[in-house]
C-alpha cells in the first residue's frame, strides 16, 4: 500500500487526533499507581478504540495494533503489583488476543486471500472466539493463582497458531512483491498516461500522485486549471517559484508571497504585495534584494513619493536633495549638493537659506565669491574671525580690527585652535595692539604649538617694540620653519632689514640675496641689495 494513499489528507485530522489521544491515555494510565484512573482509562480505551477504528477507514487496522500493543503493555499484570481491577485485566487480555490477528490481517496480501479463500471470518473468528472465552473466564474464575493460570496454557496455544500463519503470510508477500509492485505499476502509470491522453487531466493528475509521481501530478493539475493543487504538488516537488505561480493564479497571495520569497523571486513578491495593496512592503522586499532602484520605481509608480534616504540608497543623489528642498531641510540638501553632486554654488544658497552662514561663507570663499563671504561671514559672530582674515588678505587692517572687535573677550579667550589665533594676532598687530597680539603668540609658544607663522608674527611684535635681539630670534627661527610663500618672503626680507639695522651687512646681503633670487622685485629690496654692496665695498676699501 501506498503511504500517499494510506494516509490521505482528509484521514490525517482524525488520525493525528487518534494517536495523539491515545498516547495521552496509555501515559496517563502508566504514570497512575492504579485506582479509579486506571479503571477508568481500561474502560474508555475498549470502547474508544473500536469506535474510532470505524472513522479511520483504512488506517483503522494501523491504528487498533498500535492502541492493543500500548495497552498490553501498560495493563499487564506485574508481581508486585498482582492483577489490577477488573476492566484493567479484560483491557490486557484483548489487547493480548487483538495483536496477533490484527498482524496477519496487515501481512496477509489481498491476492494471497482470494487464492487461499480467507475470508474476515477465517482471519477475525477465532480472535472473536477467544475474546469470548476470556471473558467467560474472567468473569466465572475464582480469584486464585490456580484459576488464573488457566487461560495461560489457551493463550499460548492461539498465539503459537496465529504465528505460524502471520510467517506464512509474510514468506507469500515477499516473494509476490516484485511481481505485484511491477504489476501495479504499469497498471497505474497506464491508467495515468491514458487519462492525461483523453484530456482527463485532473484524474490523471490524482492518478500519478497516487503512485508519488509528483512532476507529472503537478503538470497535469496545472493543465486541468487546478491552481492551489498544482502549487501544492509543485511545493512538494521544491519548485517554489512555479508553486507561488500557481498560488498567484489561485489568487492564495499569503502562499505565493512564501514561495516567491523562498525561492528569492522578489520581483514577483513585490508583486504579489502590489496586488495586495502593500506598496511599502513591496519596496521593503526589493531593497532587501539590493533593487534599490527598483523599489523607488515602484514606488513612483504607486503615486508614492519615495524618501530622501531611499533615493541615496538608489543612487539618485539630485532627487534626494530635492525631497529634502520640499520640506524645508536645507542644511541636508546642502550636504548632498556639496558632498554628492560636487555643486558647491547651490550648496552656498541653500546653508544661507538654512542660516548656516559659516559653510556658505567658505563654500563663496572657495569659488572666488569673497564679497558675498565675507556678508556671510559677517552675518554671525562666529563668522567674525574669518572676516578679519579676509579683510587683512585684502590689505584692509582696520576693518579686520573691527570684525574682532565684534567678538566678545569671553569667546575670545575661549580660542584654541593656532590658526585662528595667529589670524586674530595678525589683525592685533596690525591695528597696533601690539601687547594683546604679544600676549596671545606667546601663549602658543608656550603650548609648544609655535609654528612657522607664529614666530614670524611674534618677530614683527618685538621689531614693533624695539626688542631687536627678541625680534631676530624669531625672525631667524620663522626663516627656518615651512612658511607658505608670501610669509617666508617676508620673514626673509625683515630678517634681512634687521640684519641690516644691527650692523650684520654679509647676513644682510645673504637674506636680501635670497630673497632676489626669488622675486626681484619683492618691495625695496634691490635698493636695499645695492646700498649694503656699496656699503660693504666702500668698507674693504
Amino acid at each position: 500500500m501506498n503511504p500517499l494513499a494510506f494516509f490521505r489528507e482528509h484521514d490525517g485530522g482524525p488520525l493525528r487526533f487518534a494517536l495523539g489521544a491515545l498516547v495521552m491515555a496509555l501515559v496517563v494510565a502508566q504514570t497512575s499507581a492504579g485506582g479509579p484512573v486506571k479503571t477508568i482509562i481500561a474502560v474508555a480505551l475498549i470502547i474508544g478504540v473500536p469506535v474510532m477504528a470505524l472513522r479511520l477507514y483504512a488506517a483503522g487496522p494501523a491504528f487498533c495494533l498500535v492502541a492493543a500493543l500500548g495497552a498490553w503493555i501498560v495493563f499487564r499484570p506485574t508481581f508486585e503489583a498482582g492483577a489490577g481491577a477488573l476492566p484493567v485485566q479484560l483491557a490486557w487480555r484483548l489487547a493480548y488476543i487483538a495483536v496477533p490477528a490484527l498482524v496477519l490481517g496487515m501481512a496477509l496480501a489481498e491476492r494471497d486471500r482470494e487464492r487461499l479463500r480467507l475470508g474476515p471470518l477465517h482471519l477475525y473468528g477465532p480472535a472473536v472466539v477467544m475474546a469470548l472465552a476470556a471473558i467467560v473466564h474472567l468473569f466465572a474464575r475464582e480469584p486464585t493463582a490456580a484459576h488464573e493460570a488457566e487461560i495461560n496454557q489457551p493463550l499460548a496455544i492461539y498465539s503459537l497458531c496465529y504465528t505460524a500463519l502471520i510467517a506464512v503470510a509474510v514468506v507469500l508477500r515477499l516473494q509476490q512483491a516484485p511481481q505485484t509492485a511491477a504489476r501495479k505499476e504499469a497498471a497505474t502509470l497506464a491508467q495515468g498516461e491514458a487519462l492525461e491522453e483523453q484530456g482527463r487531466h485532473a484524474l490523471a493528475s490524482r492518478a500519478y500522485e497516487r503512485e508519488g509521481r509528483m512532476d507529472r501530478a503537478a503538470d497535469t493539475a496545472e493543465r486541468a486549471g487546478d491552481w492551489a493543487r498544482a502549487a501544492r504538488l509543485n511545493k512538494v516537488n521544491g519548485e517554489d517559484f512555479r508553486a507561488g505561480e500557481m498560488y498567484s493564479r489561485a489568487q492564495m497571495w499569503k502562499e505565493a508571497l512564501e514561495c516567491y520569497e523562498r525561492s528569492r523571486s522578489f520581483a514577483a513578491a513585490a508583486r504579489v504585495c502590489l496586488q495586495i495593496g502593500d506598496v511599502d512592503g513591496a519596496a521593503d522586499i526589493l531593497e532587501k534584494a539590493g533593487d534599490r532602484a527598483g523599489a523607488v520605481r515602484l514606488l513612483e509608480e504607486a503615486g508614492r513619493t519615495p524618501t530622501s534616504e531611499q533615493y541615496m540608497k538608489a543612487g539618485m543623489a539630485a532627487r534626494a536633495a530635492a525631497v529634502h528642498e520640499q520640506v524645508g531641510a536645507f542644511a541636508r540638501a546642502a550636504d548632498v549638493y556639496e558632498h554628492k553632486l560636487n555643486d558647491q554654488a547651490r550648496a552656498a544658497e541653500l546653508h544661507l537659506k538654512a542660516g548656516g552662514f559659516l559653510k556658505a561663507g567658505r563654500l563663496l570663499e572657495s569659488l572666488g565669491r569673497k564679497q558675498e563671504a565675507l556678508e556671510a561671514y559677517s552675518a554671525v559672530p562666529e563668522g567674525a574671525v574669518d572676516a578679519a582674515r579676509m579683510y587683512l588678505a585684502a590689505g584692509q587692517p582696520d576693518r579686520a580690527a573691527q570684525m574682532l572687535s565684534r567678538l566678545p573677550p569671553e569667546q575670545l579667550a575661549q580660542l584654541e585652535d593656532e590658526a585662528t589665533l595667529a589670524i586674530v594676532a595678525s589683525v592685533m598687530l596690525d591695528s597696533g595692539r601690539n601687547d594683546e597680539a604679544v600676549r596671545i603668540l606667546q601663549g602658543l609658544k608656550r603650548r609648544g604649538s609655535a609654528s612657522g607663522v607664529v614666530r614670524l608674527l611674534l618677530g614683527r611684535a618685538f621689531l614693533n617694540t624695539g626688542l631687536v635681539e627678541l625680534a631676530e630670534e624669531e625672525l631667524r627661527a620663522a626663516a627656518d620653519m615651512p612658511l607658505e610663500p608670501a610669509d617666508e618672503m617676508r620673514a626673509g626680507y625683515l630678517l634681512g632689514c634687521l640684519l641690516e639695522t644691527r650692523g650684520k651687512l654679509d647676513e644682510a646681503l645673504r637674506a636680501f640675496h635670497e630673497i632676489m633670487q626669488k622675486d626681484l622685485h619683492y618691495m625695496d629690496v634691490q635698493a636695499r641689495y645695492v646700498r649694503l654692496k656699496s656699503r660693504a665695498a666702500q668698507s674693504t676699501g
